[in-house]
């Protein structure tokens, strides 16, 4: 639950709140119509019990379990009241014209003035100003807390602020359910609410922001330079995430300050993708997911993944890595017989040891090479050929030699594919 959401509501008792305070374990409540003072359940906010307001025209109202502390505009004072029969065990001058919050426990007292602009802090001896400051807006109305928290509200903004207890700056602020916000208290863990416009009273979330958990999912659609990256907001620390994605190094532990693939937005819980792009093909990577708050990053585990390396230009796949590896050429000595061409060297080939059963169709579109070089005997090319293909396993010899004819002495070879 986010600061400032929702958690509860109900009907106010009466139909101008304008002062609710108390802490985790009670709820005190001024109407500005009835003069009351409420002491209302936390359960369903039904009313335990309430009697008239010291004066007409209550306005604010706040403490804890052991204190009450009350303002209002007809007298302009500032109240103890008795936590056992809600009577007055003492009260000062309001420190400007128009008190219109009050709150805090029983070591502190906040207040704010319309009139002024102005949040004090005062002395819980004598009411006396102990320090004051701008409020955050023009509409100061309501104000509650402890010791170590300031709830506030303002009219014009329709907000609902966390005020620092050092010199009253906004923290943070949410927008009121309605559009009236006139009361506000409880303690660190506890924001009740009240509004004019909606007569209701509400229980808002207070929680404090953290920096978002999230985890990391495989990566996939891995290619030579792109994959797919995947993350998970399980939870978003108290308030929707503006930013989600993936990371990545060649190092480990990426963070955002290296390679990302990010969107902008507003994100609740739940599953993301992200492409990666720009990668290094072979190249072994390190990924992360995270989400981003006001808090900060939050990071998912690490995993890793290695892009696909590309294919080289002697990788084609074919068997046949190129036309010069399937043959290679000796030379024949005018030793040989019959060579047609005393001393003239006459070229042979031999089959490239990788081929299996794959050859004869490029070994073919040789021949014409060794046939232009041939000027001699036909026959000694065709035992020459015969050699060469002794070693082409799945084809045969016996099969190619077939598709061979020797016509005449010096008139060539035919060869029938």
């Amino acid at each position: 639950m986010a600061f400032g959401d929702v958690e509860r509501s109900a009907a106010a008792p009466a139909s101008n709140a304008k002062g609710i305070g108390g802490d985790s374990s009670t709820i005190w409540l001024a109407d500005y119509i009835t003069d009351n003072i409420y002491e209302l359940s936390t359960t369903d906010f039904s009313t335990d019990r309430s009697v008239s307001s010291p004066t007409n025209k209550p306005t604010g109202i706040g403490g804890d379990s052991s204190t009450i502390w009350h303002c209002e505009i007809n007298q302009k004072r500032i109240y103890e009241l008795s936590t056992t029969d809600l009577s007055v065990d003492r009260f000062a001058s309001s420190p400007s014209t128009n008190p219109q919050g009050v709150g805090g426990d029983s070591s502190t007292i906040w207040h704010c003035d319309w009139s002024s602009k102005l949040i004090y802090e005062l002395s819980t001896t004598d009411f006396s100003v102990d320090r004051s400051d701008s409020g955050p807006a023009n509409s100061v109305l309501g104000i509650g807390g402890n010791s170590s928290t300031i709830w506030h509200c303002d009219d014009g903004t329709d907000l609902i602020y966390e005020l620092s207890t050092t010199d009253f700056s906004v923290d943070r602020s949410a927008s009121s359910p309605d559009l009236a916000p006139e009361g506000v208290g409880g303690d660190s863990s506890t924001i009740w609410h009240s509004d004019i416009n909606s007569d209701l009273i509400y229980e808002l979330g207070a929680a404090s922001v953290v920096a978002p958990t999230v985890t990391t999912q495989a990566v996939d659609n891995i290619d030579t330079t792109t994959a797919t990256g995947h993350g998970n907001i399980t939870d978003t620390g108290g308030e929707n995430c503006t930013k989600r994605g993936v990371c990545w190094n060649t190092d480990g532990n990426p963070t955002v300050a290296d390679s990302i693939s990010e969107e902008t937005g507003s994100f609740g819980t739940g599953a993301f993708s992200r492409a990666m792009t720009g990668l290094t093909p072979g190249q072994h990577y390190y990924v992360k997911a995270y989400a981003y708050n006001s808090s900060g990053y939050g990071y998912g585990s690490q995993v890793e993944f290695a892009t696909i390396a590309e294919k080289t230009s002697s990788d084609t796949g074919s068997g046949i890595d190129s036309k010069t590896s399937l043959l290679t050429t000796t030379t024949k000595t005018s030793s040989d017989a019959g060579s047609g061409s005393e001393g003239a060297p006459v070229p042979t080939a031999t089959l490239a040891g990788s081929e299996s059963g794959q050859g004869l169709g490029a070994i073919s579109s040789q021949l014409a090479v060794i046939t232009a070089v041939e000027t001699g005997t036909s026959i000694e090319l065709e035992a020459l050929l015969k050699d060469l293909f002794a070693s082409e396993a799945g084809r045969g010899a016996d099969s190619f030699a077939a598709k061979i004819e020797t016509p005449t002495r010096g008139g060539g070879m035919k060869l029938w594919t």
